[in-house]
């Protein structure tokens, strides 16, 4: 629930935040699920913490990992499940589940990294798809043959994106003179980027504006490897 922490930090505090880094990320359950997939959810959460988590984490891990993942991250997790608190896990699923941020979205101005992965049952494409166009100045990093624990089975990969991503946000800050407006220095503005099916990035193309990028009306872009 780190990615719905995020968003609310900026929404109460946006003068503190520089940029924003969302993995397998929600805009709240209520915000990125239906109601029907909500009411499920806090309902097998309320069941299964009445439970031994023996009884409830094996089924919980098969929509955390893919088919075919290391028999290693699944312990790691089942352990990791073992030491969760039942009334706490209760209180802190059903205060996320009534948690609607997606309006905070087009509010977010900081340069935002998302990372998914392709095979994520839990925050699909039609959870992440609307978190991606609703920032206007956020790149979408899908990887591939990985589940909902992104950092988990590819953490070299998320580490490498991350560092690229924070290098990127640091030389345009530095490139840009910051502009003092309500108490706050504004944010540099990276380009938008989305994935082609091959998941290659694309970005832009040099001249566009930041309202082109919000509207999508510069359709062209370049790739990058």
């Amino acid at each position: 629930f780190g990615g719905g922490l995020a968003l609310q930090l900026y929404r109460q505090h946006p003068e503190i935040v520089r940029s924003l880094v969302l993995m397998s990320a929600y805009a709240g359950w209520g915000g990125s699920l239906s109601a029907e997939e909500v009411h499920r959810r806090v309902e097998l959460t309320r069941r299964n913490t009445m439970l031994p988590p023996n009884e409830w984490a094996p089924d919980l891990i098969d929509t955390l990992l893919p088919t075919g993942a290391s028999p290693e991250l699944a312990a790691e997790l089942a352990t990791m499940l073992a030491d969760f608190h039942p009334e706490a896990t209760r209180t802190s699923l059903e205060a996320f589940a009534q948690a609607d941020l997606s309006d905070t979205l087009a509010e977010v101005d900081v340069p935002t990294l998302l990372l998914y992965g392709e095979l994520d049952v839990r925050s699909p494409r039609s959870v992440w798809e609307p978190i991606h166009s609703g920032i206007a100045d956020s790149r979408l990093v899908v990887i591939p043959h990985v589940g909902h624990m992104v950092d988990m089975q590819a953490a070299e990969r998320c580490n490498d994106e991350i560092r690229a991503f924070v290098r990127q946000v640091e030389r345009s800050r530095s490139s840009v003179r910051p502009r003092i407006a309500m108490g706050r220095s504004d944010s540099a503005v990276v380009p938008q980027t989305t994935t082609s099916e091959s998941g290659d990035f694309r970005v832009p193309a040099a001249g566009s504006t930041p309202d082109d990028r919000r509207s999508g009306a510069d359709p062209r872009g370049e790739q990058v490897p």
